[in-house]
């Protein structure tokens, strides 16, 4: 059984050294380059809507030092963000947007992170429907927060699996951040935690009713 198993782990070792690899890393920068382009570009080209100069404004006054503290109704992940890119790059626009812009090509690059479970080819064209989803666009191109916790729930997801998969600390770090960086977005993050603790609740009973492992065999 050991020699079987090592010959599986040579096999795999194998296949990631093969030049498919290559290829798909290749498409991921193509798409992770699509999904920056179609966020990126113009992107202060629309006029801020009144949601969107609440937020901008109070960064923008902050950084002036015309302002003590936030206001009620801006977003502290979104306050910071602006507060820092305000002062690194001035103010504008597409400043103001860059956070739910840079959380959108995230959010199309994080599948790979899933490929193991949704396969090479199946990971592959998430991150393209993800680049090309009109509501991932418009979303990563106004200054809300909904596509940032959408990047933070899915590394949340990403960061779980993946340490049931390999035990290692470092994904759990990826979650924790992301779990933290969520709850300072937007209520939003909630409905992804309650989605995932039912999910943990379901596996339990699975277990306790079919003393089954609550391993991916079992889910």
């Amino acid at each position: 059984m050991e020699v079987i198993n090592t010959d599986l782990s040579f096999a795999d070792q194998r296949r990631e050294s093969a030049p498919w690899l290559t290829v798909e890393r290749m498409g991921y920068v193509v798409v992770g380059l699509l999904a920056a382009a179609l966020r990126f570009a113009q992107l202060g080209l629309r006029p801020l809507n009144a949601a969107e100069a609440v937020q901008a404004l109070a960064a923008l006054r902050f950084t002036e030092g015309a302002l003590g503290a936030t206001p009620s109704g801006t977003v502290p992940g979104l306050f910071t963000g602006n507060v820092l890119a305000f002062t690194l790059f001035g103010s504008g626009d597409a400043v103001a947007r860059w956070l739910p812009a840079v959380a959108g090509v995230i959010l199309v690059l994080l599948p790979y992170g899933l490929r193991h479970r949704l396969g090479r080819g199946g990971a592959l064209a998430a991150s393209f429907l993800l680049a090309v989803s009109p509501a991932a666009v418009y979303s990563s191109r106004a200054l809300d927060s909904a596509m940032v916790f959408a990047a933070c729930g899915l590394a949340i997801v990403v960061g779980l699996i993946a340490f049931v998969d390999t035990r290692r600390p470092g994904p759990l770090y990826l979650a924790a951040a992301a779990l933290g960086f969520g709850l300072t977005v937007g209520s939003g993050i909630y409905t992804i935690l309650v989605i995932l603790i039912a999910f943990a609740l379901l596996l339990y009973l699975l277990f306790q009713v079919r003393k089954q492992g609550p391993g991916w065999s079992a889910v």
